[in-house]
């Protein structure tokens, strides 16, 4: 972390704890108040440490919430503030739980700007159904004529270019089979208790939603 990013979690009296966790350390109950007290900015920073320490640089894409992530949602984005909020609970699900669980958002719902913005909160694992411009989904078998290419597929191209969205943030996109678990095959891990679960249904069986 940058000395500017020590500087605030000084300030927020989370320096210490923040730097046993970068080492593998569990996040200490104690500390949940003065994380919940700290901004946005340092707890996202802190996040996003957390990150590059369990997941890299990797972006992972599912068809579907699939288990081994928590996936983090907003009820209404039309409420004021729901972004950030959202942000925040990223973040801090981040910095709270063991690096073998993952955190993800799903696009689909987000919009692809707050997902991005999201992957520089912690979040490593974007769920979302490849879809026209229009939201309907793309048929396996949808081809598109490109220049110098000839024809190819809709579902390839559409990958291509969140592969390059996810790029441009300094990440790597890893397209995982319909079902995988995720990038650590990890099993899901119970999300704090302030956050309370939703139950599944069958198309998702195992995910965790928060």
């Amino acid at each position: 972390m940058s000395a500017l990013v020590d500087r605030a979690l000084e300030r927020a009296g989370l320096l210490a704890v923040a730097r046993a966790r970068l080492r593998g350390e569990p996040w200490p109950a104690e500390a949940d108040g003065r994380l919940a007290a700290a901004t946005l900015l340092t707890v996202g920073a802190l996040a996003d440490a957390v990150r590059v320490r369990s997941a890299g640089d990797a972006v992972g894409f599912h068809d579907a919430a699939s288990a081994g992530v928590v996936w983090v949602e907003t009820s209404s984005l039309e409420d004021a503030g729901a972004g950030l909020a959202l942000l925040r609970r990223v973040a801090t699900l981040r910095v709270r739980l063991p690096d073998a669980v993952r955190i993800g958002v799903n696009y689909n719902e987000l919009g692809i700007e707050l997902a991005q913005v999201a992957l520089g909160f912690g979040a490593s694992e974007l769920c979302g159904r490849l879809a026209t411009k229009r939201g309907l989904p793309i048929a396996d078998d949808a081809t598109k004529r490109v220049k110098g290419r000839g024809q190819v597929s809709a579902q390839e191209l559409q990958r291509d270019e969140l592969a390059s969205l996810v790029a441009c943030v300094g990440r790597r996109a890893v397209f995982l089979p319909n079902g995988a678990r995720s990038l650590s095959l990890a099993p899901p891990a119970a999300p704090p208790p302030s956050h309370a679960a939703r139950p599944t249904d069958d198309a998702t069986e195992g995910a965790t939603h928060v």
